[in-house]
């Protein structure tokens, strides 16, 4: 039974199946029907309505569930072979390769003039199969990535299971995925999988800026909150509306200096073009977020982490701006902190015997200019920053 860990990937899986049932379940040797129970969120939820269509099957679009794994996505590496002839595709592991199968028939491997370009895709009607579409050329030979978010992952995760459990010797019926009658009571549990920290899980996700983490957050604020307002709600379903209600209880609480009319919030993740807060409301929050230490740790350094590692090198931003990126089409933004070259030499350290560091607020939208340009335009407003001086 999941609760929505992001982070779970299929190595640490394979781990916990094989120490569980080996010592709790020694002399066990068939399985009836293996079942991946992803009731706590709800399923007919998985994406907003106002998801474009192109990010539903875009790895950095994976829906989030209960119980995820790898991302709830697929990666695979495409190898070339003979030139006019359908590539090579190597998974991640052998349980995946039985899990998905992928269709390339409509890929080729070209010749050594031409470049190497592929998508991973479904067809109308079927979620469990893909088809890979392009080409790959015959100097690519450490391979081409491909990824595309899984539409059914539970069942995925079913499939992934069974076929560990296949390999370590065990027979299995069948697997699936939806709720399973014996985890609603507690005494039937036999083993439990435990995720990082949050503080890790929430580092990664402003790091990186991960979509599927935002959004599982989002749903776990919800559950958390539900959970603690009925004996019964840790077992009940929870929807992303739930999660963003959840949202906006904790900001009138915490932030109360963020309007409630100044923002609109629909998932997780920023994806959705309903989302909608100016600049001045983000101040707002990020000003009322500042004295949490843990919170300003989990943003990318200028120059130096995440999504801002290879921006500002060499500039006076470099290692005193800590900021979040927000980029969808049409849209470059950059929230964060700027620390004021005189105003200490540690980050955050002392800033109250100090003048405090500068929290801004940049956006971006509907530029005719493409994405890089407007991203040297934003990067230009926060070097123009870096010339504040205490008067």
């Amino acid at each position: 039974m999941g609760s929505g860990d992001p982070s779970l990937s299929i190595s640490p899986l394979v781990s916990f199946l094989q120490k569980t049932m080996g010592s709790t379940l020694p002399n066990l040797k068939t399985i009836g029907n293996v079942v991946i129970d992803d009731t706590a969120f709800d399923t007919a939820d998985a994406f907003p309505p106002s998801w474009m269509w192109e990010d539903l099957t875009a790895s950095y679009g994976a829906q989030a569930s209960a119980f995820m794994l790898e991302g709830n996505a697929i990666a695979v590496t495409v190898y070339p072979t003979v030139e006019g002839q359908p590539p090579k595709v190597v998974y991640r592991s052998t349980a995946e390769s039985k899990a998905v199968p992928i269709d390339v028939s409509q890929a080729v491997t070209v010749g050594p003039s031409a470049s190497s370009s592929l998508s991973l895709s479904y067809r109308l009607g079927n979620t469990t199969a893909l088809y890979l579409q392009g080409a790959v050329s015959v100097k690519a030979t450490q391979g081409v990535q491909a990824s595309a978010s899984l539409l059914s992952p539970s069942t995925h995760a079913a499939r992934v299971v069974q076929s560990w459990l296949e390999a370590m010797g065990y027979k299995v019926t069948s697997s699936s995925a939806g709720r399973c009658p014996i985890t609603s009571s507690a005494t039937s549990s036999v083993g439990r999988y435990e995720s990082r920290e949050f503080l890790g899980l929430m580092q990664h996700c402003m790091e990186q800026s991960d979509n599927l983490y935002a959004e599982a957050f989002l749903l776990g604020l919800a559950r958390r909150l539900s959970a603690s307002s009925s004996s019964s709600a840790s077992s009940s379903t929870v929807t992303r509306a739930m999660g963003v209600q959840a949202v906006r209880k904790v900001l009138k609480q915490a932030v109360p200096q963020v309007p409630e009319d100044s923002y609109v919030q629909v998932d997780g993740s920023g994806l959705s073009v309903k989302n909608v807060i100016s600049p001045l409301a983000l101040v707002k929050l990020l000003q009322g977020m500042f004295p949490h230490d843990m919170y300003r740790a989990t943003l990318p350094v200028a120059g130096r982490s995440g999504t801002l590692a290879s921006r500002f090198k060499g500039t006076a931003a470099e290692g005193h701006v800590f900021a979040k990126t927000g980029t969808v089409s049409g849209v470059n933004t950059l929230s964060g902190y700027m620390l004021l070259p005189n105003s200490t030499s540690s980050p955050f350290a002392d800033y109250r015997n100090s003048f405090p560091p500068v929290t801004f607020s940049i956006m971006a939208n509907h530029s005719p200019q493409p994405s890089s340009v407007v991203r040297e335009l934003v990067d230009a407003v926060v070097l123009l920053m870096t010339r504040l001086r205490i008067c």
